[in-house]
């Protein structure tokens, strides 16, 4: 398989078609999670009173101490927020998929199209996302109840049933990511009811475990590699907001001012287009599959059986 061609593909479409960008911010957010890490200035020697800010922030928090109900405000728009951008994920994802396939197969792309078919499958995506969750939960349980036994047993035991977690959950993890990375596919592209798309993909991983181990390996090591890029991108931006925010009040607030716009108006189109490419990429691969098995189901008919004449 020629996995080249398929990251190629996956990035010219994420770049020509811009208005997957939008799908992309919301059908992924790992990679906004690493960005916002960028501004994580916190430490266990970090004292903001050496910056003549003490004050300031002391009276902040003796204001929201006093007035509390602006803190359950603020948390419930948070939750509000956080519930809207999952619903949105819950859409966006199964769009993107619909949407990477059909500039893939040379079909007319149309973004309210896509988003239709987001809103279609959404609740089978959601289905996927709450499997995925308890096996995850189940086998992640399994494996460290098992290291804590086999420890109280004995620490030389312990450290042998560790030696064995560590390939075995690296093995599930693998397995989990790509079957139901497959199995999101077969729900948008095949219209597959949950479970069977999960028997499907369960096939398709069995028959393919080389390939699908490359493009998970694939997949990761382009995503460490962008988060890396966009840290180093970001913190370098943020450095010089952060001296002018650590001067005075005023600094402060022109920093918040400028910079979070700033910081959006950069990290935004980045996730999208990164978002796009990624779940771009094992689109094209899940179709990739399809058409090897579709190719072997062919020779195999022409072939002639052993007893004709």
């Amino acid at each position: 398989m020629e996995f080249g061609e398929i990251v190629r593909t996956a990035f010219r479409i994420a770049w020509q078609k811009k208005t997957l960008w939008l799908l992309g911010i919301f059908a992924t957010g790992s990679s906004m999670s690493s960005m916002f890490d960028v501004f994580d200035k916190g430490g266990d020697d970090f004292d903001i009173k050496q910056f003549g800010l003490g004050s300031d922030f002391d009276s902040i928090g003796n204001f929201f101490s006093q007035n509390s109900w602006i803190v359950v405000v603020l948390v419930a728009l948070l939750l509000l927020m956080l519930l809207t951008y999952f619903i949105l994920h819950l859409i966006c994802a199964p769009a993107l998929i619909d949407a990477v396939k059909q500039n893939a197969t040379g079909h007319t792309y149309r973004l309210r199209e896509s988003l239709s078919v987001g809103v279609q499958y959404m609740w089978r995506y959601l289905g996927l996302i709450l499997l995925k969750a308890m096996i995850g939960i189940a086998t992640v349980g399994v494996l460290i109840v098992t290291s804590v036994f086999a420890f109280i047993a004995h620490t030389v035991l312990g450290i042998v049933a560790i030696l064995f977690i560590i390939p075995i959950g690296f093995i599930m993890i693998v397995s989990l990511a790509s079957i139901f990375a497959l199995a999101e596919r077969a729900i948008v592209v095949d219209d597959y009811p949950i479970l069977d798309s999960i028997d499907y993909a369960f096939g398709l991983f069995m028959k393919n475990k080389a390939n699908c181990l490359t493009c998970f390996i694939i997949y990761v090591g382009i995503s460490i590699v962008i988060a890396l890029a966009s840290f180093v991108l970001l913190a370098a931006l943020a450095i010089p907001f952060a001296i002018v925010a650590f001067t005075s009040s005023a600094g402060l607030i022109l920093s918040l001012l400028v910079g979070i716009p700033l910081f959006l108006a950069i990290s935004l189109p980045i996730s999208g287009f990164v978002g796009a490419a990624l779940e771009g990429i094992y689109t094209l691969f899940y179709m990739r599959l399809l058409a090897i098995g579709d190719t072997q189901r062919g020779e195999i008919a022409s072939d002639p059986s052993p007893g004709a004449v």
